[in-house]
């Protein structure tokens, strides 16, 4: 599957980003007004987009960017 959208700028760091993309339940505020959320827990993240299949994310592991 390939995802595209627009590149923005933030005034977090990367350490705030990273905190915030590992955790599931940060996940629904980024989702399209059409996708309905099934599950949003720390580690997963469950979903489905209009015309699609349920989509299921899974945190395996987390490195975080060298500084």
């Amino acid at each position: 599957m390939h995802l595209e959208t627009d590149r923005i700028h933030t005034s977090k760091s990367q350490s705030e980003l990273f905190d915030f993309l590992r955790d599931g339940r940060n996940y629904k505020g980024l989702m399209p007004d059409h996708a309905h959320v099934l599950e949003a827990e720390e580690t997963t993240f469950k979903f489905v987009l209009k015309g699609m299949p349920e989509a299921s994310l899974a945190l395996k592991e987390a490195t975080p960017y060298p500084c």
